[in-house]
């Protein structure tokens, strides 16, 4: 026989029309929490739907504009994974444990938004980051975030960046996806 899936009853939320969302166990309880963001045209702010209460546990203001991809990712070396935001140009981690941001990072003006990223090396802090053309490797230290390389291609848009490991190598291939 194999696995089983279990449902339960519906845990119900409303709110700003969703633009992305994460899963993590941030507080370590053992119940995954539901990162939901949210925003209008000033103000980003993530809330924390916690599965195990049905309740939504915190709501953490940011400024980090509208559109926000979100995702999760250990980046500053305690242990936890940390919440990742991205909106226009700047890309921003935050500290849900300790409810702190760690670092920001904006890009040119000259790209328009940030496409999508992926975490490429976490204990290393490194983040791939897609703007379109422009693919750049970023480091977060402390609470600092640099441009370590770029790789621009203007023959195609990479909308969704991929980190993976095809073969017994230890470096990582990266594959981009378009429309």
């Amino acid at each position: 026989s194999g696995g089983g899936v279990t449902f339960s009853r519906a845990t119900s939320y409303s709110g700003t029309p969703l633009r992305n969302t994460v899963s993590m166990d941030s507080n370590e309880d053992g119940y995954s929490e539901i990162f939901l963001a949210e925003g209008s045209n000033f103000t980003s702010y993530f809330e924390l739907l916690e599965l195990s209460n049905e309740s939504v546990a915190s709501s953490h203001e940011l400024s980090v504009g509208d559109g926000s991809i979100v995702k999760s990712a250990e980046l500053n070396r305690d242990g936890k994974n940390d919440i990742v935001f991205a909106s226009g140009a700047r890309i921003t981690m935050y500290d849900v444990v300790n409810r702190v941001q760690i670092a920001t990072y904006e890009f040119s003006a000259d790209y328009t938004y940030i496409r999508d990223f992926e975490a490429y090396d976490e204990t290393e802090g490194l983040i791939l980051v897609s703007e379109g053309i422009r693919l750049s490797l970023l480091q977060v230290e402390g609470n600092s975030a640099t441009v370590k390389s770029t790789y621009e291609n203007s023959d195609f848009d990479c909308e969704k960046v991929l980190v993976f490991n095809h073969d017994s190598g230890s470096s990582k291939e990266v594959a981009c996806f378009t429309e």
